[in-house]
């Protein structure tokens, strides 16, 4: 079969020649403009090699929204889903004006979309139109000044045309005064990008199987089969998943080869400034250099100040790119991050939340969870598979630290439990395989706000004050469009609040349990308006609240709660966790876990966690010291008429009461002094008598002697 016969081939299916190796081997490049695919063909005796690739670019957002906080997942993704890949990474500090000039544009754009962007030529036009409306005025005045008879039919007509006249000027001065701030506001952005922006341009290329064929087979069906796969790639794994509702990040193909071959055979893309001054050749086309600006995105460096206001704050792209890929490298070659969950320091804000644990089940070490390097996480599970366990011992885990603080959205009422201790003896029976103990169980200090229970008193005027300490927030009996509206105006109140200063340290963690009930598909028509407000609140945080030290914590039961227009919200979660689950969710976490399958068979209280610095784990969670189920009225109001007199009880007393109560769980026979200072490890009577006494005056328990032999002292709860 002679070249011709591959190049006739070829050309048929839309293919130009575009290059040729002939030193010691004889290599074709061919373009495909219509499905943008390159072909490289080899020829090797008597048979040829053909191969395919297609080359994408990354790009912003339709939201603005820069790209840096892509890159961590576009890596796990294209590590993972493809067989082969190129990446080429390209930063300039060199950021020629009409690259500065169309960011500024975009800026003003997003801000009025249905305005023009301000012109000279549209300045100059308003500014005839005010002199014409002038000069008109200036015109009817002198002709009424030659009038020597004020209240004739003319006079009265040429006033009645000047005071009809005025309101045209006025008009016309604030449009041209509004079109010439809009214009120095876009100077002025251009200006500043210009000096405090850089360009990066991040590209990676996709490749087919290669394909052999000899000289009596047909180059026909390879070509094919090389131009199938590489749509197939392009409609599944591109558009579909990566850009479409599960990671919602935006590449477009390549459709210049000539610039993919720049940034990635010949050492990085060619800096904007270069390319402003480069000089092309007879016959290339016009639109070579607009399509090279295409891969570039302008972020800025330092903050993009107007009026002394912050419009856009730094975005430091290449050391978040370049971070990422040394994240990767130590977490392959050394392990030894500080920030991983099993080595984790006191820097990170450790949360001790389990076991870790293999396929197997066989306990490998600690499973810490490093709150600083976590992000905003997300945890899913169907119901039963140990979701509101987990999200307790976060919370739990999370209290040790002082400096915390915490807010509790909790619609149904899950998280009244945590001002109680564990007493039932199924959960404590557990407690000995992770070190602890049933006096270990306790009770935390949050504040408990129940609008609907007429329990509590009603939320505080002052929102605000919610995320200032540790609060729950119970929306049990509030309606959903009240719940959605109540939740967005206190997470927007907890955002203000903390949005004053960045912050290096988490500062505020916001737990939203059953966070999918605050979205529009989980809610009816009459509040679709005020979930769309909670949607944004959410949304807001958790694209900005994290340089702010906010963190959410979202617990759903599933990830399709937060696709399509919330996919982003999905996509910013930094930490996802899996329990059990099946269904459409073994394909939202295909993309993420290598094996999606073992979802189904998670046992309870067992999870699958996943970060890009972290990696992969499976951990086993430690039963919660706090009781995880939903109170009663009657004894939530117990705790809070108790408060007063529980806040003096000490820590050991508490102890003691834990272990009074478990042993009332598990036996009817009274407990006697001896017995409880046996369980506790007492040895000084005194001391134990002392805490007795204590929780006696706190009216937690009452003793009395029975009227056996040596009549025995015993403890009894009471109520």
């Amino acid at each position: 079969m002679s070249d011709a016969h591959y190049h006739n081939l070829l050309q048929h299916q839309g293919f130009t020649r575009i290059g040729e190796l002939n030193y010691r081997l004889q290599l074709s490049i061919w373009w495909n403009a219509q499905n943008s695919i390159q072909i490289l063909l080899m020829k090797l005796g008597p048979s040829v090699l053909l191969k395919g690739e297609r080359s994408y670019y990354l790009q912003s957002s339709a939201d603005r929204e820069t790209w840096a906080r892509d890159i961590g997942p576009l890596h796990d993704y294209l590590e993972t889903h493809f067989p082969e890949i190129r990446i080429a990474f390209a930063h300039f500090r060199d950021v020629p004006a009409s690259l500065a000039q169309r960011e500024a544009e975009r800026e003003l754009i997003a801000e009025a979309p249905t305005r023009p962007l301000p012109t000279l030529e549209t300045i100059q036009h308003l500014q005839q139109q005010l002199n014409a409306a002038q000069r008109d005025a200036d015109a009817m005045a002198r002709l009424l000044s030659l009038s020597r008879r004020p209240g004739d039919l003319l006079s009265g007509y040429v006033q009645q045309q000047s005071r009809g006249t005025q309101p045209q000027i006025i008009t016309r001065e604030q449009d041209l005064q509004r079109e010439k701030r809009r214009y120095e506001l876009l100077k002025h952005l251009q200006r500043e990008y210009q000096r405090k922006g850089s360009a990066a341009i991040f590209t990676f290329s996709i490749s087919s199987n290669l394909q052999m064929v000899d000289r009596h087979e047909r180059f026909g069906d390879a070509l094919a089969s090389v131009t199938k796969e590489l749509k197939d790639y392009d409609r599944f794994q591109i558009k579909q998943k990566l850009q479409g509702a599960r990671l919602k990040i935006q590449v477009t193909p390549a459709r210049q080869p000539v610039i993919t071959w720049i940034e990635q055979w010949l050492g990085g893309a060619l800096s904007p400034e270069q390319l402003g001054r480069l000089r092309l050749p007879d016959g290339c086309p016009n639109d070579f250099i607009s399509a090279s600006g295409e891969h570039v995105i302008l972020t800025p460096d330092e903050p993009i100040m107007v009026d002394g206001v912050t419009r856009q704050p730094p975005k430091h792209v290449a050391a978040h790119t370049l971070r990422s890929m040394l994240n990767r490298l130590d977490e392959a070659e050394s392990g030894s991050q500080s920030d991983k969950p099993d080595q984790a320091t006191p820097e990170c804000m450790p949360l001790l939340i389990g076991k870790r644990v293999d396929r197997n089940g066989l306990v490998q070490g600690p499973a810490i969870f490093p709150l600083k390097s976590a992000g905003h996480t997300i945890v899913s599970g169907t119901t039963g598979s140990g979701k509101s366990f987990l999200a307790r011992v976060l919370l739990e885990e999370a209290s040790r630290h002082k400096s915390l603080k915490i807010l509790i959205i909790d619609p149904r009422n899950q998280f009244s439990g945590l001002l109680v201790p564990e007493d039932r003896p199924a959960i404590l029976a557990r407690y000995e395989q992770f070190a602890l103990r049933p006096q270990d169980a306790r009770g935390f200090e949050f504040q408990y706000i129940a609008p609907a229970s007429g329990i509590t008193p009603g939320l505080p005027a002052n929102l605000a004050s919610l995320s200032r300490g540790r609060t729950i927030v119970s929306f049990k009996s509030v309606d959903e469009a009240q719940r959605c509206s109540l939740s967005a105006d206190i997470l927007t109140a907890a955002f203000d609040t903390f949005a004053v200063g960045e912050s290096e340290h988490p500062r505020l963690l916001i737990a939203i349990d059953e966070a999918h009930l605050l979205t529009r598909r989980r809610v009816g028509k009459s509040a679709a308006g005020a979930a769309a407000q909670a949607e944004q609140a959410m949304d807001r945080i958790a694209r900005e609240g994290r340089k702010y030290g906010i963190m959410l914590l979202l617990i759903t039961q599933t990830f399709k709660s937060f696709s399509q227009e919330l996919a982003s919200l999905r996509q910013l979660t930094a930490t996802k966790v899996f329990l059990r689950n099946s269904d459409l969710e073994l394909e939202y976490a295909a993309d993420i876990i290598p094996d999606s399958r073992e979802l189904v068979h998670l046992p309870t209280a067992t999870a699958i966690i996943h970060n890009a610095i972290w990696g992969t784990q499976r951990f086993c969670i430690r039963p919660p010291l706090s009781k995880v189920c939903e109170l009663s009225d009657e004894q939530v109001r117990r705790i809070l008429n108790a408060d007063s007199h529980a806040a003096s009880i000490s820590p050991e007393a508490r102890s003691l009461l834990v272990i009074i109560k478990h042993h009332a769980a598990q036996s009817a026979s009274p407990l006697n002094i001896t017995q409880l200072a046996e369980k506790a490890n007492l040895t000084s009577r005194r001391k134990l008598q002392g805490l007795i006494a204590e929780l006696e005056q706190a009216y937690e328990i009452r003793t009395h002697h029975l009227p056996d032999r040596g009549n025995p002292r015993v403890v009894e709860l009471l109520g």
